[in-house]
C-alpha cells in the first residue's frame, strides 16, 4: 500500500523493479551470463532522481530541510542519495539546497527590499548570524554588504 508514501516513491521503486526484471531476462536469455545494468539507463535514472530531489528542494525553499528529510521523502539512505546526487549535479544535496536558499535570499533583498533579518526569517534560518555565515560562504560578502551594494545601485 503506497497511500502514505512520499511523492515519487512508487515510481522510483518501479524503476528499480523494471531494471531487475530486464537484467533477469537478459541473464536467462543465454546472451549474457551476468546481470549488468545498462550504464546509460542507470545514468538517466540517477539524473531523473536528482531532478526530482532538486524540485523538492525548490518547493521547500522556505523550509528548513535536512538531508534526513530529503532521504525520508525519497526513501533512500543518506549515502545513496548523496552519491547519486553528487554524481549527477556535481555537489552534495545540502550544498545545492544552500545555494538555492542564498539565491532566493538575494532575490528577496533586491526585489522585495527585505532586511537581512527579515530575509533570514523568511527563509527559515533560526539564527540570523548563521544565515550571515552561510551567505558569506557562498557569495563572499555578508548579506548586509550585499544589500548595501544593491541600495547604492538604485
Amino acid at each position: 500500500d503506497f497511500s502514505n508514501a512520499e511523492f515519487g516513491s512508487y515510481e522510483l521503486l518501479m524503476c528499480y523493479y523494471r531494471e531487475l526484471l530486464i537484467n533477469l531476462v537478459r541473464k536467462n536469455s543465454g546472451k549474457n551470463n551476468k546481470v549488468v545494468a545498462n550504464e546509460e539507463s542507470r545514468t538517466m535514472a540517477q539524473s531523473s532522481l536528482s531532478s526530482l530531489v532538486g524540485e523538492y528542494m525548490k518547493e521547500n525553499i522556505y523550509s528548513n530541510l535536512t538531508l534526513d528529510d530529503v532521504c525520508s521523502h525519497f526513501m533512500l539512505a543518506k549515502s545513496q542519495l548523496s552519491h547519486i546526487f553528487k554524481n549527477a549535479v556535481g555537489k552534495s544535496p545540502m550544498e545545492y539546497y544552500n545555494e538555492l536558499k542564498i539565491k532566493e535570499a538575494k532575490k528577496l533583498m533586491s526585489r522585495s527590499g527585505y532586511s537581512v533579518s527579515q530575509t533570514a526569517q523568511k527563509l527559515n534560518y533560526n539564527n540570523p548570524y548563521y544565515f550571515t555565515k552561510v551567505f558569506k560562504k557562498y557569495k563572499g560578502i555578508t548579506p548586509k554588504k550585499y544589500r548595501q551594494n544593491i541600495q547604492q545601485k538604485h
